[in-house]
């Protein structure tokens, strides 16, 4: 596994945070961000209609921040986080974007292993481990990240074998898959084996603006990241699935119910055109870019 050249480091990263009402698990991934050895250029927290407690949070961490942070916020109208990541995409100023969801520690070398990954014609996904447990339950409590140090030694862990660092076993385990590879299948419910999660995902701004970014109809629970991966495939990009490196620990609290799965899969042939890349524009990034975001802090 080697290191970036400057030829194709990144000149400029936003650090996009997605978040909905969940203030002390958002407390603690921005603090991680402060431990981290490479800053990003800029953060974006995305909201998808929190309460004025988490423009608190956010507020409080923009005095502490030596980089800009912007607070993109949409009113609360069900679960539209396709609609909350291309509100970000529309503000971004960062040449490579790092996506990761408001309930993760990341480990201090997580943004300067993405910025290592990055390669002109690759988006990258990584993995993670779940913090659960008497472990979870006292950092929630106490509300801070203070000096807790996460650790692939942590008792109350699973998917342990994702919260070790190292480039070797990063060499072993990642996996590249070439570009139109994810194109093959029809459904993105047949994507599992690429290992695409968007709470872990790294992509070049203007790959993103390609594709136009994610799809809008994709409301409440749904597989939005595996079809944005899917178009960035077949747009003629590769996906390197990363372990080993870009280490975060999720703060974790279950998962989507199998009915909610199963609802979203009677709906699904009905939100998507088959072999699409760039999504029409009422539903695509360039619908925040056109329309603004609602409110948007930090500016």
């Amino acid at each position: 596994m080697t290191s970036n050249s400057k030829g194709n480091a990144p000149r400029s990263t936003s650090l996009i945070i997605t978040t909905y009402n969940k203030p002390i698990p958002l407390r603690i991934t921005l603090e991680s961000v402060l431990r981290q050895t490479t800053a990003p250029s800029e953060v974006i927290v995305a909201d998808d209609g929190s309460s004025e407690e988490t423009f608190d949070v956010v507020r409080a961490f923009r005095r502490r921040a030596r980089f800009p942070v912007l607070h993109a916020w949409q009113p609360n109208d069900g679960m539209r986080l396709s609609r909350n990541r291309n509100n970000a995409l529309a503000i971004a100023n960062g040449e490579y974007v790092v996506m990761i969801d408001g309930d993760l520690i990341l480990e201090e070398h997580f943004l300067e292993d993405h910025l290592d990954l990055a390669r002109p014609g690759r988006f990258v996904s990584g993995r993670r481990a779940n913090l659960v447990g008497a472990t979870l339950d006292a950092l929630l409590e106490r509300g801070e990240l203070d000096d807790f140090q996460p650790s692939p030694m942590l008792r109350d862990l699973t998917k342990r074998k994702y919260a070790f660092r190292s480039r070797a076993l990063a060499a072993i385990f990642s996996k590249r898959w070439r570009p139109g590879a994810m194109a093959r299948g029809k459904s993105v419910f047949r994507l599992t084996r690429f290992r695409v999660i968007g709470s872990n995902f790294a992509y070049w701004l203007d790959d993103a603006r390609r594709v136009n970014g994610f799809n809008e109809l994709f409301v409440g629970w749904g597989p939005e990241d595996k079809e944005f991966a899917q178009r960035l495939s077949r747009a003629g990009l590769e996906l390197f699935a990363v372990a080993n490196l870009c280490v975060n620990y999720h703060l974790n609290h279950g998962s989507s119910t199998r009915v909610a799965r199963e609802e979203f899969i009677r709906k699904y042939p009905e939100t998507l055109e088959p072999d699409q890349i760039r999504l029409k524009n009422e539903y695509g990034m360039t619908r925040a870019a056109s329309e603004g975001v609602p409110r948007v802090e930090g500016r």
